[in-house]
């Protein structure tokens, strides 16, 4: 099951609010750099299909075009794009596995029992 991605639901709620992606983008530039998103990378990153995370100025510029810190945007990047802390895949795939033993012991108990007719 995927998780949430929090930059996706950021500027998908700002053009649920009526901003369109070409007026958000009017607003996205990098103060520092000057770099720019265009509509068509916001409409991408609102619709999940921006593969990479965002460059610094991009962020930066989505921020500026959302009107919220910077640290607000990089930190739903970072949890959108980068991969789950190793921990906790090692103990979600532990109890997987676990899972996955209790239905194979159950199976192979339920294959042992006589069967009974119906009739």
């Amino acid at each position: 099951m995927a998780q949430p991605s929090p930059l996706r639901d950021m500027v998908k709620q700002a053009h649920d609010n009526g901003q369109s992606y070409a007026d958000l983008a009017a607003h996205s530039v990098d103060p520092d750099t000057g770099v720019h998103a265009v509509p068509s990378y916001l409409h991408r990153i609102a619709a999940g299909k921006a593969e990479r995370i965002p460059s610094v100025p991009h962020l930066r510029a989505i921020a500026a075009g959302l009107g919220v810190p910077y640290e607000q945007v990089r930190q739903a990047a970072i949890a959108q794009w980068m991969p789950p802390d190793p921990e906790e895949v090692r103990v979600m795939q532990a109890e997987a596995d676990r899972v996955f033993r209790s239905v194979e012991a159950l199976a192979q108990e339920i294959e042992r029992k006589p069967r009974r007719n119906a009739a």
